[in-house]
Protein backbone atom coordinates (compact mmCIF):
# COMPACT_ATOMS: atom_id res chain seq x y z
CA UNK A 1 0.00 0.00 0.00
CA UNK A 2 1.32 3.06 -1.14
CA UNK A 3 1.31 6.11 1.72
CA UNK A 4 -1.35 7.76 -0.76
CA UNK A 5 -3.48 4.95 0.16
CA UNK A 6 -2.59 4.36 3.98
CA UNK A 7 -2.98 8.25 4.14
CA UNK A 8 -6.62 7.59 2.83
CA UNK A 9 -7.47 5.17 4.89
CA UNK A 10 -6.50 6.77 7.96
CA UNK A 11 -8.56 9.64 6.91
CA UNK A 12 -11.54 7.23 6.73
CA UNK A 13 -10.36 6.41 10.01
CA UNK A 14 -10.27 9.54 11.44
CA UNK A 15 -13.81 10.48 10.51
CA UNK A 16 -15.53 7.24 11.94
CA UNK A 17 -13.82 8.30 14.91
CA UNK A 18 -14.98 11.44 15.29
CA UNK A 19 -18.83 10.72 14.45
CA UNK A 20 -18.86 7.81 17.22
CA UNK A 21 -17.23 10.06 19.44
CA UNK A 22 -19.47 13.11 19.23
CA UNK A 23 -22.50 10.34 19.16
CA UNK A 24 -20.83 9.12 22.46
CA UNK A 25 -21.28 12.51 24.21
CA UNK A 26 -24.28 13.03 22.80
CA UNK A 27 -25.79 10.06 24.26
CA UNK A 28 -23.83 10.67 27.61
CA UNK A 29 -25.74 13.89 28.60
CA UNK A 30 -28.70 13.45 26.27
CA UNK A 31 -29.96 10.13 25.65
CA UNK A 32 -31.37 10.22 22.17
CA UNK A 33 -34.00 7.06 22.52
CA UNK A 34 -35.86 5.32 25.90
CA UNK A 35 -33.60 3.51 28.56
CA UNK A 36 -34.98 -0.27 27.63
CA UNK A 37 -32.64 0.89 24.35
CA UNK A 38 -29.38 0.67 26.82
CA UNK A 39 -30.40 -2.59 28.59
CA UNK A 40 -27.85 -4.63 28.06
CA UNK A 41 -25.20 -2.12 27.64
CA UNK A 42 -26.39 -1.08 31.42
CA UNK A 43 -26.71 -4.33 32.80
CA UNK A 44 -23.29 -5.82 31.39
CA UNK A 45 -21.75 -2.08 32.93
CA UNK A 46 -22.94 -3.05 36.30
CA UNK A 47 -21.60 -6.37 35.78
CA UNK A 48 -18.40 -5.11 34.86
CA UNK A 49 -18.20 -2.73 37.78
CA UNK A 50 -18.71 -5.71 40.44
CA UNK A 51 -15.93 -7.47 38.29
CA UNK A 52 -13.49 -4.92 38.47
CA UNK A 53 -14.09 -4.14 42.39
CA UNK A 54 -14.17 -7.99 42.91
CA UNK A 55 -10.75 -7.69 41.13
CA UNK A 56 -9.05 -4.92 43.10
CA UNK A 57 -10.16 -6.72 46.29
CA UNK A 58 -7.77 -9.53 45.13
CA UNK A 59 -10.81 -11.78 44.96
CA UNK A 60 -11.41 -14.31 41.59
CA UNK A 61 -14.92 -13.39 40.01
CA UNK A 62 -18.05 -15.88 39.53
CA UNK A 63 -21.13 -14.80 37.86
CA UNK A 64 -23.78 -17.45 36.56
CA UNK A 65 -24.26 -15.29 33.72
CA UNK A 66 -23.21 -16.62 29.70
CA UNK A 67 -19.88 -16.94 28.75
CA UNK A 68 -20.40 -13.70 26.35
CA UNK A 69 -21.46 -11.93 28.96
CA UNK A 70 -18.72 -12.83 31.12
CA UNK A 71 -16.19 -11.81 28.39
CA UNK A 72 -18.23 -8.54 27.52
CA UNK A 73 -17.80 -7.29 31.22
CA UNK A 74 -14.17 -8.48 31.66
CA UNK A 75 -13.36 -6.44 28.58
CA UNK A 76 -15.16 -3.44 30.20
CA UNK A 77 -13.68 -4.43 33.81
CA UNK A 78 -10.15 -4.08 32.94
CA UNK A 79 -10.39 -0.42 32.60
CA UNK A 80 -12.31 0.49 35.65
CA UNK A 81 -10.05 -1.77 37.49
CA UNK A 82 -7.23 0.95 36.56
CA UNK A 83 -9.44 4.47 36.37
CA UNK A 84 -12.67 3.63 38.14
CA UNK A 85 -16.09 3.86 36.87
CA UNK A 86 -16.15 5.96 34.46
CA UNK A 87 -18.48 4.47 31.49
CA UNK A 88 -17.46 7.12 28.90
CA UNK A 89 -14.31 5.89 29.30
CA UNK A 90 -15.52 2.52 28.27
CA UNK A 91 -17.43 4.47 25.30
CA UNK A 92 -14.56 6.03 24.20
CA UNK A 93 -12.63 3.25 23.37
CA UNK A 94 -15.49 1.28 21.37
CA UNK A 95 -15.58 4.49 19.50
CA UNK A 96 -11.56 3.29 18.71
CA UNK A 97 -12.44 0.10 18.34
CA UNK A 98 -15.51 0.26 15.96
CA UNK A 99 -13.78 3.09 14.04
CA UNK A 100 -10.74 0.41 13.49
CA UNK A 101 -13.55 -2.28 12.38
CA UNK A 102 -14.76 -0.19 9.63
CA UNK A 103 -11.11 0.20 8.53
CA UNK A 104 -10.06 -3.49 8.51
CA UNK A 105 -13.52 -4.25 7.01
CA UNK A 106 -12.25 -2.38 3.77
CA UNK A 107 -9.13 -3.76 3.61
CA UNK A 108 -10.40 -7.37 3.67
CA UNK A 109 -12.80 -6.23 1.07
CA UNK A 110 -9.74 -5.55 -1.17
CA UNK A 111 -9.68 -9.41 -1.67
CA UNK A 112 -12.96 -9.15 -3.22
CA UNK A 113 -13.20 -5.98 -5.34
CA UNK A 114 -11.33 -3.15 -6.71
CA UNK A 115 -9.31 -0.96 -4.47
CA UNK A 116 -11.94 1.95 -4.92
CA UNK A 117 -14.97 -0.07 -4.04
CA UNK A 118 -13.31 -1.72 -1.50
CA UNK A 119 -13.12 1.83 0.22
CA UNK A 120 -16.63 2.84 -1.02
CA UNK A 121 -17.99 0.25 0.95
CA UNK A 122 -16.03 0.93 3.73
CA UNK A 123 -17.07 4.35 4.11
CA UNK A 124 -20.58 3.25 3.51
CA UNK A 125 -19.73 1.25 6.82
CA UNK A 126 -18.25 4.33 8.55
CA UNK A 127 -21.47 6.50 7.69
CA UNK A 128 -23.89 4.04 8.49
CA UNK A 129 -25.95 5.22 11.70
CA UNK A 130 -26.74 1.98 13.14
CA UNK A 131 -23.20 1.39 13.13
CA UNK A 132 -22.40 4.99 14.66
CA UNK A 133 -25.07 4.60 17.62
CA UNK A 134 -24.26 0.87 18.63
CA UNK A 135 -20.19 1.23 18.04
CA UNK A 136 -20.47 4.42 20.40
CA UNK A 137 -21.61 2.79 23.28
CA UNK A 138 -20.64 -0.05 26.05
CA UNK A 139 -22.60 -2.73 23.79
CA UNK A 140 -20.07 -6.01 22.40
CA UNK A 141 -20.27 -4.44 18.89
CA UNK A 142 -16.97 -3.07 18.61
CA UNK A 143 -14.78 -5.58 20.06
CA UNK A 144 -16.68 -8.11 18.02
CA UNK A 145 -16.74 -6.84 14.67
CA UNK A 146 -12.90 -5.73 15.26
CA UNK A 147 -11.52 -8.91 15.68
CA UNK A 148 -13.92 -10.50 13.03
CA UNK A 149 -13.23 -8.13 10.21
CA UNK A 150 -9.42 -8.26 11.67
CA UNK A 151 -9.48 -12.12 11.06
CA UNK A 152 -11.28 -10.97 7.95
CA UNK A 153 -8.63 -9.10 6.74
CA UNK A 154 -5.77 -11.57 7.47
CA UNK A 155 -6.72 -14.35 6.06
CA UNK A 156 -9.06 -13.29 2.93
CA UNK A 157 -5.53 -12.31 0.87
CA UNK A 158 -4.16 -15.87 1.07
CA UNK A 159 -7.21 -17.13 -0.70
CA UNK A 160 -6.46 -14.85 -3.72
CA UNK A 161 -5.37 -16.72 -6.77
CA UNK A 162 -1.66 -16.80 -6.86
CA UNK A 163 -0.96 -15.57 -3.46
CA UNK A 164 1.77 -16.03 -1.27
CA UNK A 165 2.08 -17.85 1.96
CA UNK A 166 2.45 -15.61 4.87
CA UNK A 167 2.90 -18.07 7.63
CA UNK A 168 2.20 -15.34 10.48
CA UNK A 169 -0.34 -12.53 9.04
CA UNK A 170 -2.47 -16.39 9.13
CA UNK A 171 -1.33 -16.73 12.77
CA UNK A 172 -2.53 -13.63 13.61
CA UNK A 173 -5.92 -14.09 11.96
CA UNK A 174 -6.25 -17.27 13.65
CA UNK A 175 -5.84 -15.54 16.99
CA UNK A 176 -8.52 -13.23 16.12
CA UNK A 177 -11.22 -15.69 14.80
CA UNK A 178 -10.58 -17.42 18.45
CA UNK A 179 -10.89 -14.26 20.13
CA UNK A 180 -13.90 -13.28 18.44
CA UNK A 181 -15.77 -16.94 19.54
CA UNK A 182 -14.89 -15.54 23.09
CA UNK A 183 -17.44 -13.04 22.26
CA UNK A 184 -19.99 -14.80 20.64
CA UNK A 185 -19.14 -18.44 19.66
CA UNK A 186 -21.25 -18.51 16.70
CA UNK A 187 -19.07 -16.15 15.11
CA UNK A 188 -16.09 -17.71 15.47
CA UNK A 189 -18.20 -20.97 13.83
CA UNK A 190 -19.84 -19.93 11.21
CA UNK A 191 -16.54 -17.48 10.40
CA UNK A 192 -14.29 -20.23 10.31
CA UNK A 193 -16.81 -22.73 8.51
CA UNK A 194 -17.14 -19.92 5.93
CA UNK A 195 -13.26 -19.41 5.82
CA UNK A 196 -12.87 -23.21 5.32
CA UNK A 197 -14.96 -23.72 2.49
CA UNK A 198 -13.22 -20.65 0.78
CA UNK A 199 -9.88 -22.27 1.33
CA UNK A 200 -11.25 -24.75 0.10
CA UNK A 201 -12.03 -23.69 -3.18
CA UNK A 202 -8.60 -21.96 -3.61
CA UNK A 203 -6.80 -25.42 -2.78
CA UNK A 204 -8.05 -26.33 -6.35
CA UNK A 205 -5.94 -23.81 -7.94
CA UNK A 206 -2.53 -24.52 -9.01
CA UNK A 207 -1.27 -20.96 -8.38
CA UNK A 208 -1.64 -19.53 -4.46
CA UNK A 209 -2.42 -23.38 -3.29
CA UNK A 210 0.05 -23.00 -0.33
CA UNK A 211 -0.97 -19.95 0.83
CA UNK A 212 -4.45 -21.35 0.74
CA UNK A 213 -3.23 -24.34 2.71
CA UNK A 214 -2.11 -22.13 5.54
CA UNK A 215 -4.95 -20.23 5.91
CA UNK A 216 -6.95 -23.32 5.90
CA UNK A 217 -4.44 -24.80 8.75
CA UNK A 218 -5.07 -21.58 10.67
CA UNK A 219 -8.73 -21.59 10.80
CA UNK A 220 -8.57 -24.89 11.86
CA UNK A 221 -6.09 -24.16 14.58
CA UNK A 222 -7.93 -21.35 15.33
CA UNK A 223 -10.44 -23.72 17.20
CA UNK A 224 -8.10 -25.20 19.04
CA UNK A 225 -6.99 -22.01 20.33
CA UNK A 226 -10.34 -20.86 21.57
CA UNK A 227 -10.93 -24.12 23.77
CA UNK A 228 -8.00 -23.27 25.59
CA UNK A 229 -8.74 -19.42 26.27
CA UNK A 230 -12.31 -20.75 27.05
CA UNK A 231 -10.91 -22.91 29.19
CA UNK A 232 -8.31 -20.57 30.88
CA UNK A 233 -10.73 -18.02 31.31
CA UNK A 234 -14.40 -19.21 31.96
CA UNK A 235 -13.42 -21.69 34.27
CA UNK A 236 -10.61 -19.84 35.86
CA UNK A 237 -10.79 -16.00 35.75
CA UNK A 238 -14.42 -15.54 35.59
CA UNK A 239 -15.98 -19.25 36.19
CA UNK A 240 -19.17 -19.97 36.67
CA UNK A 241 -20.12 -20.39 40.65
CA UNK A 242 -19.91 -24.34 41.32
CA UNK A 243 -23.56 -25.78 41.14
CA UNK A 244 -24.84 -22.78 39.70
CA UNK A 245 -26.41 -22.84 36.44
CA UNK A 246 -25.44 -21.25 33.52
CA UNK A 247 -28.36 -17.98 33.02
CA UNK A 248 -28.53 -15.32 30.18
CA UNK A 249 -29.65 -12.23 31.58
CA UNK A 250 -31.79 -10.04 31.92
CA UNK A 251 -34.41 -12.28 30.35
CA UNK A 252 -36.54 -14.17 32.24
CA UNK A 253 -35.55 -17.79 32.18
CA UNK A 254 -38.22 -19.05 29.41
CA UNK A 255 -41.79 -20.02 30.87
CA UNK A 256 -43.76 -21.89 28.81
CA UNK A 257 -46.11 -24.85 29.66
CA UNK A 258 -44.64 -27.90 28.51
CA UNK A 259 -47.32 -30.62 27.91
CA UNK A 260 -46.73 -34.23 25.92
CA UNK A 261 -43.18 -35.00 24.35
CA UNK A 262 -40.58 -32.04 23.68
CA UNK A 263 -39.53 -31.71 20.44
CA UNK A 264 -35.83 -31.90 19.36
CA UNK A 265 -34.22 -28.62 19.15
CA UNK A 266 -33.40 -28.11 15.49
CA UNK A 267 -36.56 -29.62 13.98
CA UNK A 268 -39.10 -27.19 12.72
CA UNK A 269 -41.31 -27.71 16.04
CA UNK A 270 -38.00 -27.41 18.10
CA UNK A 271 -36.92 -24.58 16.38
CA UNK A 272 -40.78 -23.15 16.85
CA UNK A 273 -40.21 -23.37 20.86
CA UNK A 274 -37.46 -21.98 21.28
CA UNK A 275 -38.82 -19.00 20.06
CA UNK A 276 -42.24 -18.71 21.22
CA UNK A 277 -40.24 -19.47 25.04
CA UNK A 278 -37.90 -16.35 23.95
CA UNK A 279 -40.32 -14.02 22.91
CA UNK A 280 -42.35 -14.64 26.10
CA UNK A 281 -39.76 -14.44 28.13
CA UNK A 282 -39.26 -11.05 26.66
CA UNK A 283 -42.59 -9.76 27.05
CA UNK A 284 -42.55 -10.69 30.37
CA UNK A 285 -39.65 -9.02 31.35
CA UNK A 286 -40.95 -5.65 29.56
CA UNK A 287 -43.98 -5.77 31.49
CA UNK A 288 -41.81 -5.89 34.64
CA UNK A 289 -40.29 -2.86 33.50
CA UNK A 290 -43.26 -1.21 32.72
CA UNK A 291 -43.11 -1.12 29.08
CA UNK A 292 -44.64 -3.51 25.94
CA UNK A 293 -42.60 -4.68 23.45
CA UNK A 294 -43.94 -3.63 20.02
CA UNK A 295 -40.91 -5.49 17.99
CA UNK A 296 -40.92 -8.92 18.35
CA UNK A 297 -40.42 -10.82 14.52
CA UNK A 298 -44.21 -12.67 13.76
CA UNK A 299 -44.86 -14.09 17.81
CA UNK A 300 -47.44 -15.93 16.68
CA UNK A 301 -46.08 -17.71 14.23
CA UNK A 302 -46.29 -21.72 14.23
CA UNK A 303 -43.83 -23.88 13.39
CA UNK A 304 -44.29 -27.63 12.71
CA UNK A 305 -43.25 -29.31 9.28
CA UNK A 306 -40.70 -28.06 6.93
CA UNK A 307 -42.78 -26.96 4.84
CA UNK A 308 -43.38 -24.18 7.81
CA UNK A 309 -40.08 -23.43 8.63
CA UNK A 310 -39.74 -23.04 4.28
CA UNK A 311 -42.50 -20.14 4.00
CA UNK A 312 -40.93 -18.50 7.30
CA UNK A 313 -37.42 -18.38 6.59
CA UNK A 314 -37.83 -15.98 3.72
CA UNK A 315 -40.29 -13.76 5.31
CA UNK A 316 -38.31 -13.71 8.14
CA UNK A 317 -35.04 -12.98 6.69
CA UNK A 318 -36.54 -9.94 5.05
CA UNK A 319 -37.75 -8.63 8.14
CA UNK A 320 -34.04 -8.98 10.16
CA UNK A 321 -32.29 -7.03 7.18
CA UNK A 322 -34.27 -4.40 6.41
CA UNK A 323 -37.71 -4.09 8.54
CA UNK A 324 -38.97 -1.82 9.83
CA UNK A 325 -39.83 0.16 6.38
CA UNK A 326 -42.41 2.59 5.97
CA UNK A 327 -45.90 1.65 4.70
CA UNK A 328 -44.95 -1.96 5.37
CA UNK A 329 -44.48 -1.80 8.96
CA UNK A 330 -46.46 0.39 12.04
CA UNK A 331 -44.17 3.55 13.27
CA UNK A 332 -46.37 4.80 15.57
CA UNK A 333 -44.66 7.87 15.92
CA UNK A 334 -41.44 6.86 17.12
CA UNK A 335 -38.29 8.22 16.70
CA UNK A 336 -36.36 5.40 16.79
CA UNK A 337 -38.56 3.15 14.12
CA UNK A 338 -38.96 6.43 11.90
CA UNK A 339 -34.70 6.97 11.97
CA UNK A 340 -34.11 3.12 11.40
CA UNK A 341 -37.11 2.88 8.48
CA UNK A 342 -35.36 5.65 6.69
CA UNK A 343 -31.71 3.83 7.10
CA UNK A 344 -33.14 0.36 5.76
CA UNK A 345 -34.73 2.08 2.46
CA UNK A 346 -31.17 2.52 1.48
CA UNK A 347 -29.68 -0.45 2.47
CA UNK A 348 -32.44 -1.88 0.21
CA UNK A 349 -31.23 0.22 -2.28
CA UNK A 350 -27.33 -0.82 -1.58
CA UNK A 351 -28.46 -4.59 -1.30
CA UNK A 352 -30.51 -4.31 -4.85
CA UNK A 353 -27.51 -3.06 -6.78
CA UNK A 354 -25.32 -5.42 -4.60
CA UNK A 355 -27.11 -8.15 -6.31
CA UNK A 356 -27.30 -6.58 -9.81
CA UNK A 357 -23.21 -6.53 -9.56
CA UNK A 358 -23.20 -10.18 -8.34
CA UNK A 359 -24.69 -10.96 -11.84
CA UNK A 360 -21.82 -9.43 -13.52
CA UNK A 361 -19.24 -10.55 -11.23
CA UNK A 362 -16.95 -13.83 -11.22
CA UNK A 363 -16.62 -14.79 -7.75
CA UNK A 364 -13.06 -15.78 -6.31
CA UNK A 365 -12.82 -18.15 -3.30
CA UNK A 366 -12.28 -14.72 -1.48
CA UNK A 367 -16.26 -13.31 -2.36
CA UNK A 368 -17.50 -17.08 -2.00
CA UNK A 369 -15.99 -17.37 1.65
CA UNK A 370 -17.94 -13.54 2.79
CA UNK A 371 -21.42 -14.85 0.93
CA UNK A 372 -21.56 -18.11 2.52
CA UNK A 373 -20.91 -15.67 6.01
CA UNK A 374 -23.63 -13.40 4.71
CA UNK A 375 -26.19 -16.25 3.84
CA UNK A 376 -25.52 -18.38 7.08
CA UNK A 377 -26.04 -15.62 9.11
CA UNK A 378 -28.87 -14.61 7.74
CA UNK A 379 -31.07 -17.77 7.67
CA UNK A 380 -29.28 -18.34 11.51
CA UNK A 381 -30.87 -14.68 12.48
CA UNK A 382 -33.89 -15.33 10.66
CA UNK A 383 -34.81 -18.39 12.61
CA UNK A 384 -33.06 -17.32 15.70
CA UNK A 385 -33.52 -13.65 16.39
CA UNK A 386 -36.97 -13.15 17.44
CA UNK A 387 -36.67 -8.84 18.44
CA UNK A 388 -36.11 -6.19 15.41
CA UNK A 389 -34.03 -4.02 18.31
CA UNK A 390 -31.53 -6.77 18.79
CA UNK A 391 -30.95 -7.52 15.03
CA UNK A 392 -30.36 -3.99 14.08
CA UNK A 393 -27.26 -4.62 16.10
CA UNK A 394 -26.43 -7.79 14.68
CA UNK A 395 -26.78 -7.40 11.32
CA UNK A 396 -23.89 -5.09 11.89
CA UNK A 397 -21.51 -7.86 11.89
CA UNK A 398 -23.00 -9.81 8.34
CA UNK A 399 -25.40 -7.46 6.41
CA UNK A 400 -22.00 -5.45 5.13
CA UNK A 401 -20.89 -8.50 3.08
CA UNK A 402 -23.00 -7.15 0.54
CA UNK A 403 -21.38 -3.32 0.33
CA UNK A 404 -18.28 -4.20 -1.76
CA UNK A 405 -20.48 -5.40 -4.98
CA UNK A 406 -23.19 -3.00 -4.27
CA UNK A 407 -19.60 -0.30 -4.26
CA UNK A 408 -18.37 -2.20 -7.42
CA UNK A 409 -22.06 -2.02 -9.40
CA UNK A 410 -22.46 1.89 -8.83
CA UNK A 411 -18.36 2.96 -9.66
CA UNK A 412 -19.32 0.39 -12.80
CA UNK A 413 -22.69 2.97 -13.31
CA UNK A 414 -21.16 6.05 -12.55
CA UNK A 415 -18.24 5.37 -15.15
CA UNK A 416 -20.50 4.05 -17.85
Amino acid sequence: MSRTEARRWLILGLAAFALRAGAAVVTEYNPLFPAYYYNDAVFVENMAWDMAQTWRSGAMYRSPYSTAQRAHAAALALPYAVVGRRPFVNKLINVLLGSASVVLLGLAFRSLVSDEAAFAAAAFVAAWPSHVFYTSQNFKESPTLLLAFGALALLLPSLRAGAKPALSRVASGAVLLALAGLLRSYVLLVLAACLAIGAAFACRQKEGRKAAAFALAAVLASLALYRGAEFAVFRRLIAVPDGSPQVIAPLARPAVEQTGRVPAPWTPAGIGRRRAASQYSDRAYAVGMGREVGTQIEPDVRLETWLDLGLFLPRAAFQVLFMPLPGLYPMDGKLGRWLAAGENVVLVLLAAAALLGLTRTRLGPPSAAVLVFFLIMTAGSALLEFDLGSTSRHKLLYLPMLFPFAAEELLRRKRA
